[in-house]
Formats: C-alpha cells, sequence, structure tokens
C-alpha cells in the first residue's frame, strides 16, 4: 500500500452575519449614533391652566406658539383666546420631521397677544424628540414657569409616527462578492484509486 500526500485546494467566501455586525454597532453606538429616520409628529395643544396675568384687567389673551428646534419663522400657532387664564384650545398641528430634525427639541412658548407693540411671553417649555418612543402617544401638563412667579401650565398630546419605508420595485442582480481562495496542505495521508 502506497502512501500518497496529497492537496486539497478549497474555496470559501466569507459573509459576516448581519444580526452580530448590528449588535456591535448598537453596543458601539451613543444615543446620537443611533439612526432616527425621518416621521411626522402630531401635536395638539389642548388647554392652559394658571396663566400669569399680563393684561390690567387681571386676564390675558393667550397663543401658543410652537416650533422644531430653531426654525421659528416656521412656527405654527393657536388661535388667540381672549381675556383668560384658562384658556382650552384643542388645536391639532403636524411637523415633518426628518433625520437631523428628530434629535432637536420641539419648543411651546405661550404668549399674551398685543394690538399694540410686542406679545408678552407667558412661558415655555423645550420636549427633546429623540427621546420619544415611537407609536407612542403622550398627554401631558408642561410647566411655564422657570421660577415660582410663574404657575401656568400646558396639557399637550402628541406622538411620533415614523414614515413608511418604501421598498423598490426594480429588481437587479448582484454582483459576485469577492472570493479568498486558500491552500490547505494536509499532513495526513489520503489513498487515491
Amino acid at each position: 500500500e502506497s502512501q500518497h500526500q496529497g492537496e486539497v485546494q478549497i474555496s470559501y467566501v466569507f459573509v459576516p452575519s448581519p444580526k452580530e455586525n448590528v449588535h456591535a454597532r448598537r453596543d458601539a453606538a451613543t444615543e446620537d449614533e443611533i439612526p432616527l429616520g425621518p416621521a411626522n409628529l402630531e401635536f395638539t395643544v389642548l388647554r392652559a391652566k394658571d396663566l400669569v396675568a399680563a393684561d390690567r384687567g387681571g386676564t390675558s389673551d393667550p397663543y401658543v406658539r410652537l416650533h422644531v428646534g430653531g426654525a421659528v419663522k416656521q412656527a405654527q400657532k393657536t388661535a388667540v383666546k381672549k381675556k383668560t387664564l384658562s384658556p382650552e384650545w384643542n388645536e391639532a398641528f403636524e411637523f415633518k420631521l426628518d433625520s437631523s430634525s428628530r434629535r432637536d427639541s420641539l419648543t411651546l412658548e405661550c404668549f399674551d397677544y398685543d394690538l399694540l407693540g410686542s406679545d408678552d411671553s407667558l412661558g415655555k417649555v423645550t420636549i427633546p424628540l429623540a427621546q420619544l418612543a415611537e407609536d407612542q402617544e403622550y398627554t401631558q401638563w408642561c410647566s411655564l414657569g422657570q421660577d415660582a412667579t410663574n404657575q401656568g401650565q400646558v396639557q399637550v398630546r402628541y406622538r411620533v409616527l415614523p414614515l413608511p419605508k418604501f421598498e423598490s420595485s426594480v429588481s437587479m442582480p448582484l454582483p459576485d462578492p469577492p472570493s479568498r481562495e486558500a491552500s490547505v496542505s494536509l499532513n495526513t495521508s489520503v489513498s487515491f484509486p
């Protein structure tokens, strides 16, 4: 029986597991690196209470201005409610959020409308959008005051709805992945007939 030493050549393609890559990225990622896709922010200003009296008669003419990030020029406003410290609005707004504005805050500021001169701020609150869970509705009272002299609060309801991901109907063949070849020498005897 003769002994033959042979050589076997093998080819392989290394394809990393997507599951392993996702975990590695997520473990190494900070909150700012986690991707947030585009979404709609549905925001309703319900009512306010205990607002600061900014007018001589002991009341205010309040309205609320809302904007995302520094986009004050694109702010949306509620109607002005005359001579009240406890207005009811129940007004809904929608904001289109791209990936970067998802990391901004929504600023809600209550003002007293003045016919002459500039409107007086009755307080404001900011809501960080990146911390909001998608498809979850929040209803809360937000304090407008920075100190004990302003007890004003605004009740709001809001939720972030992710935009649907569109699948492409175009199909294209994928290129062949690069292969790596390796030679392995076996130190065992192999008999070939």
